[in-house]
């Protein structure tokens, strides 16, 4: 009886601080609207890349991030997929060969449901594709066999119209000509144009580090992208540029600055420019000066014409490899970034009509400098998308490099979209194993010249196990109390 009584008194003890222990992680988050974060990454992992998602027309949101193994060291293309309510468990779909790394991973969906990926092995190519249905994708034997395209591509990108012509862009930043290239597919891939130099007039010693290319609603083509200066060690950022072609392709515009360095050698500090086109409208979002606070342009009329630059969010400040933006059905823009102080994700929504909503915390990381994270995550590489036309999916990393974790958060003033039903089983071609190279000369064509308040956020203070505490041990005092007033029983 003693020892029944004994076990008793240590679960109901165990039992409340495993409760007491839950309620504390959900405090972590400061808005009980999004899920708490879920790792999604080998568990294990410590170094992964950022992550990529695209939605479906089934209801499901696929995602691809890379991995490094713990013991070969071999880098490997990961992918899972959300449907709403789970996240299935992750596959590799890809292990590079030894001693390569897998650079941009780049899916997308065309409008027959069929998923396409592209990614680069090496700092200047190859890149490969392969495909496979969306809403049968999560075994490896349904993806086609990597396909061989012959790109000097450091940071390659792929995207489908609805005319099902493949568009990639690609930055050649270890080359003889390094810049901004563009080429295309009518037949799926199996053959490619000549590339387009899309900046010839890249200045010397400059190489384009990060790059983001959409589809506007009109089948547009929009590229932005920032240079480092290679000579003088900046490798932070010092230009920030954008093109378009709203011709599918045939002719480009010249290269539009959207913000540049001047005289303050930091002005671009961290800037990792963000993009989005949602409808027709674009919009880049930086760190753009010495303090690393947020600025945002934007073009009502597809790029062709660009708002001024506006500063937002007060003294929030800082850059984690990049903020999450993603456009919604009714044309607004979502926007998910991790700044200080309090340093935390932070969330808000911009729309044409009353621009941007006070931007509000929706997980902290800490109140101040001074304060030790406590096991929170340190979110880097935010990036999002929208599922079903009303759920806002979030991926990031803890730290810079991983691992990998996943939240999500119904958007209630959104309609539900209807998913498809699925397709009809039909037998798989049997997929190409070789594809003769296309031979790329970049080529430039010619240009069509294009046209060219603070917010109060309140310090949530130092860590929430403080006042924790004082329950925990009130619980055990409790209990151990109880014992010993009952001891006789227990004789």
């Amino acid at each position: 009886m003693m020892r029944k009584r004994l076990l008793f008194a240590f679960v109901a003890a165990l039992m409340v601080c495993i409760v007491l222990g839950t309620e504390l992680t959900r405090a972590q988050m400061q808005d009980n609207r999004w899920r708490l974060p879920q790792l999604i990454s080998t568990p294990g992992v410590e170094q992964t890349g950022e992550a990529v998602l695209v939605p479906d027309q089934y209801g499901f949101v696929h995602m691809f991030w890379q991995e490094m193994g713990p013991d070969d060291e071999r880098e490997s293309i990961m992918y899972t997929r959300y449907d709403g309510r789970t996240w299935a468990d992750p596959i590799d779909i890809r292990v590079a060969p030894p001693g390569l790394t897998i650079g941009t991973i780049s899916p997308t969906i065309d409008s027959e449901g069929l998923l396409h990926l592209i990614w680069n092995e090496g700092n200047s190519g190859p890149v490969y594709y392969m495909s496979a249905p969306a809403y049968d994708a999560l075994s490896v034997q349904h993806w086609s066999t990597p396909q061989y395209i012959d790109l000097p591509a450091y940071l390659p990108q792929l995207r489908i119209d609805d005319a099902g012509v493949f568009h990639i862009v690609y930055s050649n930043f270890y080359g003889q000509e390094p810049g901004i290239y563009y080429t295309r597919s009518f037949d799926r891939g199996i053959t490619w144009s000549n590339p387009v130099w899309l900046d010839p007039d890249i200045a010397t010693n400059q190489a384009p580090q990060l790059m983001h290319f959409e589809l506007d609603a009109e089948g547009g083509l929009h590229v932005l992208w920032l240079y480092i200066g290679l000579d003088t060690g900046a490798a932070l950022g010092q230009w920030i540029r954008y093109a378009h072609s709203l011709d599918g392709g045939d002719t480009w515009s010249r290269p539009f600055t959207i913000d540049e360095a001047d005289d303050t050698p930091d002005e671009l500090r961290v800037s990792h420019p963000g993009f989005a086109v949602v409808g027709n409208t674009v919009h880049a979002i930086w760190a753009g000066n010495t303090d690393v606070e947020r600025e945002h342009r934007y073009s009502l009329d597809r790029g062709v014409t660009w708002t001024e630059t506006e500063h937002l969010f007060g003294h929030l400040q800082g850059m984690a490899l990049g903020d999450a933006l993603t456009g919604d059905e009714n044309g607004r823009l979502h926007l998910l970034a991790q700044i200080r102080w309090p340093q935390g994700i932070y969330y808000t929504t911009w729309d044409a009509e009353s621009g941007w909503k006070p931007i509000t915390m929706i997980y902290l990381i800490a109140a101040n400098g001074l304060e030790e994270r406590d096991g929170r995550y340190h979110a880097h590489s935010l990036r999002s998308t929208i599922r079903g036309g009303n759920e806002l999916v979030a991926a990031f990393t803890n730290e810079a490099f991983g691992p990998m974790y996943v939240t999500s958060r119904i958007l209630d003033d959104l309609d539900p979209i209807t998913p498809l039903p699925f397709p009809s089983p039909t037998p798989q071609p049997t997929p190409r194993t070789t594809v003769t190279p296309v031979e790329m000369t970049p080529t430039p064509r010619p240009f069509q010249p294009g046209t060219s308040g603070s917010t109060d956020v309140p310090n949530l203070g130092s860590s929430i196990w403080e006042g924790a505490l004082p329950a925990v041990l009130f619980v055990f005092g409790a209990v151990i109390f109880w014992m010993v007033k009952n001891r006789q029983r227990f004789l």
